[in-house]
């Protein structure tokens, strides 16, 4: 009975692929970790897609109908907040990818896909309102 409750004390660490490694060596997580909560993975999921949500919302929704009351600045408010909106929400993004890899979370790998095609989408609006703030 005593050899049980030692063997389970002390876990053994997840079986990581050689994908998972790099992906942990991008992250910046130290491999021979333990696992975090799967429960702050998916608290950080819903965080993220509520930062974007919020972006999207503020981006396409509030600044184009306040734009006539809001924007005194001729155009320049529009860039300067999707830029900082944009920056949150990639922050997000990044945080909880760390924390599904950190966990070893089942949806590590689709989360991964869905949160950098975000990114990436995210990356290209900011060039573009760069390019916008800059040729105003």
């Amino acid at each position: 009975m005593e050899s049980v409750k030692a063997a389970s004390a002390d876990p053994l660490p997840p079986q990581r692929s050689a994908a998972d490694l790099a992906m942990l060596r991008f992250l910046r997580i130290n491999p021979d970790a333990p696992p975090k909560s799967i429960f702050g993975s998916e608290n950080a999921f819903g965080k993220s897609i509520a930062v974007s949500a919020m972006r999207c919302t503020v981006t396409y929704l509030l600044l184009p109908l306040l734009a006539p009351i809001v924007d005194l600045t001729h155009g320049v408010t529009k860039p300067i907040v999707g830029l900082l909106l944009g920056a949150i929400s990639m922050t997000a993004i990044a945080l909880s990818m760390r924390r599904f890899f950190a966990s070893n979370h089942k949806w590590r790998w689709g989360y991964s896909i869905v949160g950098g095609s975000i990114f990436v989408a995210l990356a290209v609006m900011a060039l573009f309102d760069l390019r916008e703030l800059f040729l105003l």
